[in-house]
């Protein structure tokens, strides 16, 4: 350094020359990059900053304390650190801003003098921008917070000493022109590679010059009145006004390369600088124990990071002060806070770790440890509260492990474990560990539930709960000796259980000898006679034998009854009650109805004989199922069938019962139609034979006399079996068959075989026109009205005036069946959508000649389908329906009347109230075989109406007629063919 500048010592290095090497080295050979300079200057924390240059160094002054006095009101100056800006002088007074290094500053006011003169050359009020405040120009440990601002790219500078104009920055380049000191020059542009290179304006020309030479002397300066600093020297150094003279150390005004200093400058040289440094260093130690100290004292709880980051600071403070030769007084109080850091760093460190672990033992050591060092009890409070839950939670620990763990050859205490794991949660031990005794309590509770299973199938020694229980005691691990006794118990039961599974599997009607020897096995296996096994499959036995002896006793009745003689009728009824009382005896030994079919037929054959010879109506119940739209209303089921000639009803809280000839519920057309094929027998036989439909509109009536497609009816049936009969008996007679058809609609017979158009409308009252097949309205009449007698021989009802006609095949009469059925009155009713609107009768007539003796014999078979009966109100009818309903109620309440005369027995019976009874006459009371047809409906919502036809039927049961043969010798074929 040139003598009488003015310098600030930034660190404790080396000696000046070693330093001036260095600088020149790294300049010369560009070997240090400009960001090592600042480390060969100092650190920050040597309590002083540093520029990161040597012109900046140089050029821009730092202001400490020492150099407080020096500056005046109005001096330019800038930041170097991050400064705070406050309203007032002191540190307490409002925080204006914040203020980056660099900021420049204009000094206004220093402070008045005070008694801490310290304090009166740290402060000042400058103008920042439009703003103004109070800033600190050094930190308490003499750090310098501000500089004065330097040199500036476009500024006027004047040279201090001679110097070089060069081409470009390089020292090799050209030299363009040489300026001597006091040239005034405008400094352009600072070099890349470093700062002591500058692009300038001199003498009109721009070029590169050195500013700063290898020893760090400026050789330009401020220009002409600039208020930052003046001149001092001829060799042109300047300092801050008023500054206090730095030690003198004589230097060559020219460049000190190539010089050596003198033995003695050398030696003054280095003392200076050891002293200065360790004066900074001793500084520095301090300003860094005052630091950490106050910040300990701020904070409640200072962290381990916190503290080491300290400790290393102290520590390289520490170092710097050793190697700067301090004297250990001066260096034991910070080895003293030294060492009571890294205790303090390592008993919190030691009670960081027992806090993770929460071992007890641990904690109570680092404790002690923290109470030896004297630290807070406020900050032990978490650890002593974690010991003492810890503590809580290690007798909890360690019951839950007595209770999970029992003493060898003892059980698991559920109720101790139970008990331990709810103190355990009111301890609030943690869920990870109550779970691992979690799994334990489960497993135990399984366990004993298993042994639970075992007892039980034990007593109960049921096979499958036994094979259960086995099977979850391997699987939870339960007591071996019980696993052993359930599966010695389990091969003593399983043949049993198997044995008792095979009785119950015996369904009725299982062969006796099978039944014998599972009950012998059974009894062979120990299986008690009072198990429910045993006592069904004995039941079955026990039943298999009354059936079998039942089915003996009806085999025997029906070998009776194959013998008896049906012209007999004492013999006859004697066969129909031992037939009776052996069906009743099967059928309460449990007898199927398929085994009793046969003597089913035989009894209502004999049945039907001694009926016959009797001249009894026979009468067969048919029951309808419910309709879809009697489900869809809600209807229900209210009959249901006793036996094959007993229906039952319940209506009106009774329940009485029905016996017919037979009942169907409702029966296949076939199986109805077998019941009354004898009776077209009859009639080739020469009787003659009834069959007529009663009951309420939509119960099945015409369903059953005449069916359906694939389902056809008695009378397609009839018809059939008719000519069945003849074809068969060929050889022996010869048959003629005659047939005609007719209604009764509203009191009025309308021969049907005739064409409407060949009819004439009738002229009486009460006859409306406009009759058609498929409507309600009234049928027009013909020409011929018909009449009814009866032939005062054979008392049999004929029909005057009604077309027969001739049927030579069974196609033929169904033709003529079909085309009287096209022109019946039907209609759609709210009951019924085919609703019959009248009486329809079908007459056939067949004359049988025996080819042998010319014995002539004469049958009559009346097939009557009548129309329902109804309620208006049910069937919703109006106008000329109405009318037909009126007169179809009439009618029938004139058949009931003649039905009860009949079975009253009294003298008069009123054949004569209506056209129905007067063509019915032969069949009720008269010389006919009648067989009825009750039908009804079993919906809940025509209990009334179906009560009342069966009460109708039943009193038409009891009704005799007095049969009769027609026979006659013929004399010629006319009269074979000759009309009724």
């Amino acid at each position: 350094l040139k003598r009488g500048a003015t310098a600030c010592l930034v660190a404790p290095w080396r000696p000046a020359a070693q330093l001036r090497r260095r600088w020149r080295a790294s300049e010369r050979e560009a070997l240090c990059p400009d960001s090592m300079l600042p480390t060969m200057l100092g650190s920050r924390r040597t309590g002083f900053d540093m520029a990161p240059s040597p012109l900046k160094g140089c050029a821009m002054q730092q202001v400490g304390p020492s150099d407080a006095r020096a500056l005046e009101v109005g001096a330019k100056l800038e930041t170097t650190r991050l400064t705070t800006l406050r309203g007032g002088e002191s540190l307490l007074s409002d925080h204006l801003r914040s203020l980056p290094p660099g900021t420049a500053l204009t000094l206004l006011e220093l402070p008045a003098a005070t008694a801490d003169a310290g304090r009166q050359l740290l402060r000042a009020r400058v103008a920042v921008g439009d703003g103004q405040g109070w800033v600190s120009l050094a930190t308490s440990a003499g750090v310098p917070l501000v500089r004065r601002r330097g040199l500036e790219v476009g500024r006027e500078h004047v040279t201090r000493s001679r110097m070089l104009l060069r081409a470009d920055e390089s020292l090799a380049s050209e030299i363009l022109v040489e300026l001597e000191a006091g040239n005034t020059i405008v400094l352009l542009e600072l070099g890349a590679r470093s700062d002591g290179r500058a692009r300038i304006l001199a003498m009109g020309r721009v070029g590169w010059v050195t500013l700063v030479t290898s020893s760090g002397q400026v050789l330009i300066g401020p220009g002409p009145g600039d208020p930052d600093g003046t001149p001092t020297t001829a060799a042109g150094t300047w300092r801050l006004s008023g500054a206090s003279e730095a030690p003198s150390i004589p230097t060559s005004d020219a460049d000190d390369e190539g010089a050596a200093p003198a033995e003695d400058a050398a030696a003054a040289e280095e003392a200076a600088w050891k002293d200065a440094a360790r004066e900074a260093a001793l500084y520095a130690l301090r300003d860094t124990l005052h630091e950490a100290s106050v910040h300990t004292a701020a904070s409640a709880a200072p962290t381990v990071p916190t503290l080491r980051r300290e400790l290393r600071l102290l520590e390289g403070a520490l170092q710097k002060a050793q190697a700067a030769e301090v004297s250990s007084e001066d260096l034991a109080p910070a080895e003293q806070r030294i060492e009571a850091l890294r205790r303090e760093v390592r008993v919190r460190e030691r009670l960081s770790v027992t806090l993770s672990s929460r071992d007890v033992v641990q904690l109570r050591k680092a404790l002690a440890a923290a109470e030896r060092i004297g630290m807070p009890e406020v900050q032990l409070k978490r650890h002593r509260a974690v010991l003492a839950e810890e503590m809580a939670w290690q007798g909890i620990r360690e019951r839950l492990a007595r209770a999970a763990a029992p003493p060898a050859g003892t059980c698991c205490d559920l109720n101790e474990l139970r008990a331990a794991m709810m103190a355990a949660r009111e301890v609030s031990l943690p869920e990870a560990e109550i779970a691992a005794h979690k799994e334990v309590l489960r497993t135990a509770e399984a366990r004993a539930q298993a042994e639970a299973a075992l007892i039980c199938a034990l007593k109960s020694r049921n096979v499958e709960e036994l094979r259960r229980a086995v099977e979850q005691g391997k699987a939870r691990d339960a007591d071996h000796v019980l696993i052993a006794r359930a599966e010695g118990v389990l091969v003593l039961e399983a043949p049993k259980q198997r044995m008792r599974e095979e009785l119950r599997s015996f369904q009725d009607g299982a062969d006796s000898a099978t039944l014998e020897a599972a009950l012998e096995k059974a009894r062979t296996l120990g299986i008690e006679a009072c198990e429910d096994g045993y006592q069904h499959a004995a039941e079955l036995l026990a039943q298999e034998r009354r059936r079998k002896k039942a089915m003996e006793e009806v085999a025997a009745a029906l070998e009776e009854a194959s013998a008896v003689d049906f012209d007999d009728l004492d013999a006859l009824k004697e066969a129909k009650a031992a037939l009776q009382d052996a069906s009743k005896c099967a059928r309460a030994a449990g007898v199927a109805e398929v085994a009793l079919r046969q003597l089913e037929q035989r009894r209502r054959r004999i049945h039907n004989a001694v009926e016959d010879l009797k001249g009894s109506v026979r009468v067969f119940c048919r029951m309808r199922p419910l309709s879809e739209r009697e489900l869809n209303l809600g209807d229900t089921a209210v009959t249901s069938q006793v036996d094959g000639m007993t229906v039952r009803v319940e209506a009106n809280g009774l329940v009485p019962n029905f016996s017919f000839d037979a009942v169907f519920m409702p029966g296949t057309q076939e199986e109805v139609f077998d019941e009354c094929r004898d009776l077209v027998q009859s009639c080739l036989d020469g009787y003659n034979v009834t069959m007529f439909a009663y009951g309420q509109t939509g119960a099945g009536k015409t369903f059953t006399m005449y069916g359906v497609p694939g389902g056809e009816g008695t009378a397609p049936r009839t018809i059939n079996e008719l000519y069945s009969l003849i074809d068969r008996d060929a050889e022996r007679f010869e048959h003629t068959v005659f047939a005609s058809m007719m209604e009764l609609y509203r009191n009025e017979l309308v021969d049907l075989l005739v064409p409407k158009s060949q009819r004439r409308m009738g002229t009486g009252s009460g006859t409306p026109p406009g009759r058609s097949g498929t409507s309600s309205g009234t049928p027009a009449l013909t020409e011929k009205k018909l009449s009814i007698f009866t032939d005062p021989k054979t008392q049999a009802v004929q029909i005057e005036g009604l077309t027969e006609e001739r049927c030579t095949d069974a196609g033929a009469l169904s033709e003529l069946l079909t085309r009287g059925n096209r022109q019946r009155s039907v209609a759609a009713t709210a009951m019924n959508k085919e609703s019959s609107r009248s009486h329809l009768l079908l007459m056939i007539r067949v004359v049988r000649v025996n080819r042998s003796t010319q014995q002539q014999s004469q049958g009559k078979m009346l097939l009557c389908d009548l129309a329902g009966s109804e309620r208006l109100k049910k069937s919703e009818v109006s106008g000329d329906m109405q009318k037909e309903a009126i007169e179809i109620n009439r009618s029938l309440t004139a058949l009931g009347d003649v039905i009860e005369a009949l079975t009253s027995r009294k003298p008069h019976i009123p054949y004569k109230n209506h056209k129905l009874t007067q063509v019915m006459q032969d069949s009720l009371g008269g010389t006919s075989k009648t067989l009825m047809f009750v039908n009804c409906s079993p919906a809940s919502s025509n209990a009334d109406e179906t009560l009342n036809a069966l009460k109708y039927a039943s009193r038409a049961k009891s009704i005799t007629n007095d049969v009769k043969r027609t026979r006659s010798k013929a004399k010629t074929c006319g009269a074979l063919e000759s009309p009724m």
